[in-house]
């Protein structure tokens, strides 16, 4: 039982009971502090972008701001333009991502270039999952860090 009635209508609530209101009101508070985190994350990087006024000014703050928003530790932002790809930067990718992309264009064993060729997303999750769904690319770039989710 998560409370007793005392008399007088006073009720008595255990802490502990994971039925409780109080651990109720707690584990929502918690959720709406991080909802009010990420929009300020989220106007931070509005408000840079409203103020970027170069291809290279767009490119830092997606890459710093918005990929932290998102939680990712990588990311790639690539121009196309009929056959050819430019890559505008990355965070997280060794160079030699930049130079297969550059060379090998949309027929790269990349992951983000799969997701440019079918236009949907590719979520690998693990250094395994990588490895059997890319496996020429695998070693070809820097690992995953351990636990660590990527997305193309």
């Amino acid at each position: 039982m998560a409370s007793e009635i005392l008399g007088s209508g006073e009720v008595a609530i255990r802490i502990g009971d994971p039925d409780s209101p109080a651990v109720e009101l707690e584990r929502l508070n918690e959720k709406l502090t991080q909802v009010a985190l990420r929009a300020t994350k989220l106007l931070d990087v509005t408000a840079a972008l409203s103020q970027a006024s170069s291809v290279e000014e767009v490119v830092s703050v997606v890459l710093d701001k918005g990929l932290a928003v998102v939680e990712a530790s990588r990311g790639l932002l690539i121009c196309t333009a009929g056959d050819h790809m430019e890559v505008l930067g990355s965070r997280g990718f060794s160079p030699r991502v930049k130079s297969l992309i550059q060379t090998d264009g949309h027929d790269a064993d990349l992951a983000v270039m799969e997701a440019m060729r079918t236009g949907a997303p590719i979520w690998i999750e693990s250094f395994d999952d990588y490895r059997e769904k890319f496996p020429r690319a695998f070693a070809q770039i820097a690992p995953l860090a351990e636990g660590e989710a990527l997305c193309a």
